[in-house]
């Protein structure tokens, strides 16, 4: 692997701290500076630690150099919390931005912080604790071309397994390493309920932004939110150090991946996942990767919730990666203009034939139904696919409760496993992935290779209708 030996910026300890949510940073310099062109400034020395529910936030003594400085802070605090309401989202002006020394100098940085309660008490001191996404360590270490990444995270992968033995004959669990395609991979079980992820990503795939993607893959292929607690990248003589804030409640969900990775044969079509995806052209929180993290987040709702997310991201991937094919062409908009032209000659009332005339126009612009058939005309879906999708898209849009029609509840479990398996060949074909992936729309769950767009168009779906 790529790790220098004096990467191993926490002991074992610390880890395990982190991981249990127990871990404290001590700070000997902080500065809070308030987001916008006027700051209110706060400086002092501080701590931080994960409260009762896992967030990470840094607790802070304040020190003003005199009472003026102590009491302006006050009013502009209380202006800005007289502007905003409760109920209304936080503006820019409600976060800071951290600037801090730890005992052992190294300098942290972190975005977005926001006050979570103060309290005053002494001449110039005041005690503030704010809420952290995440806080971040830089430093030189060996230039290297390879994009190298190591982090820790609640948890396991689902990844393959086997039992191996280390030089002294004891026995220990490796979670599917593997190096093909560029990539370097090696997980392993860090403690019972916590994982370990060492990778060293190829010249060919490493780029800025190549850490953020390399976990969203890693979450897609697992089908689970992935979250590292401590994060360490290294990339062109710079390391990144980043300890996170815990999200227990999306941790927890899991839906079914788009590829087979539970086993040792399999483990080449992970290696493909994440090459595909860091070779694409998307960046970091993708529309793509937005769209299935819409998905898992609805999982634990209501099935009708979860299949209305599931369609409404098809539409998104569809609107976003494939629009050409949700779009009319030149012949179709020829019939679309004549059909207005002749609906506006006709003898009707006033509303009704603006409402006509409405809809048909509405066919001119992107349609994810369209673009369904579009793909299906062109074999990248089966046939039945765009049925499905329509079918069960306007049932949910429009309001209807499928759960007390008769074999309502089955039938729509059942669509919105087609509509995963569209969801599934959409994002495999963005990021031109080319293994196998599983066909959740056929009842055994087969692997299949993966469809390839087809220049003969079929026509089983008419384009104009």
């Amino acid at each position: 692997m790529g790790f220098s030996m004096d990467s191993m910026a926490f002991l074992e300890g610390d880890v395990r701290n982190i991981i249990a949510g127990k871990f404290l940073l001590d700070l000997t310099e902080v500065t809070l500076q308030q987001k916008c062109a006027d700051p209110i400034t706060y400086r002092g020395t501080g701590t931080v630690f994960y409260d009762e529910e896992g967030r990470l936030s840094l607790r802070m003594i304040c020190t003003y150099q005199n009472e003026k400085e102590k009491y302006d802070n006050f009013v502009r605090s209380r202006e800005i919390g007289d502007r905003y309401k409760s109920w209304q989202l936080m503006p820019d002006e409600k976060y800071f931005q951290l600037d801090a020394v730890d005992i052992y100098g190294k300098r942290w940085k972190a975005e977005r912080l926001f006050i979570k309660e103060s309290t005053r008490h002494g001449k110039l001191k005041e005690l503030i604790i704010f809420v952290i996404e995440d806080i971040t360590h830089q430093e030189k270490c060996k230039e290297e071309e390879n994009f190298n990444v190591r982090f820790y995270a609640k948890g396991e992968l689902g990844f393959p397994t086997y039992i191996d033995y280390k030089s002294d004959g004891t026995q220990y669990t490796d979670i599917g390493k593997f190096s093909s395609n560029n990539i370097s991979f090696y997980p392993e079980k860090f403690n019972n309920d916590s994982l370990f992820v060492m990778a060293s990503l190829g010249e060919a795939i490493s780029h800025e932004n190549a850490g953020r993607m390399f976990i969203e893959a890693l979450r897609i292929a697992s089908g689970r939110f992935i979250q590292p607690l401590l994060y360490i990248e290294e990339y062109k003589g710079k390391r990144t150090i980043r300890i996170q804030l815990r999200k227990d409640l999306i941790e927890r969900k899991k839906i079914s991946p788009p590829i087979k990775c539970d086993s040792m044969g399999e483990r080449k079509y992970l290696s493909l996942f994440v090459t595909s995806y860091l070779s694409s052209r998307i960046e970091p929180i993708s529309p793509l990767y937005r769209c299935w993290y819409k998905i898992l987040d609805s999982k634990g709702n209501h099935f009708e919730t979860e299949a209305l997310v599931l369609t409404t991201a098809i539409e998104g991937v569809l609107r976003e990666y494939f629009e050409q094919y949700g779009k009319p062409d030149a012949k179709d908009k020829e019939v679309i203009s004549n059909a207005k032209l002749k609906i506006k000659k006709i003898l009707l009332p006033q509303d009704i034939k603006g409402r006509i005339i409405s809809s048909i126009g509405n066919m001119a612009s992107f349609s994810a139904s369209r673009a369904l058939r579009q793909l299906a005309n062109k074999r990248l879906l089966d046939e039945e696919m765009p049925i499905t999708w329509n079918d069960l898209r306007n049932k949910l849009a429009h309001g209807n409760s499928v759960e007390f029609e008769k074999n309502g509840s089955q039938e729509t479990w059942m669509q919105q496993w087609t509509c995963l398996t569209i969801f599934y060949i959409l994002l495999l074909k963005t990021i031109n992935y080319p293994g196998k992936f599983i066909n959740y729309a056929k009842s055994d769950r087969p692997e299949e290779d993966m469809p390839q767009l087809s220049d003969e168009a079929t026509q089983k779906y008419p384009l104009s209708s």
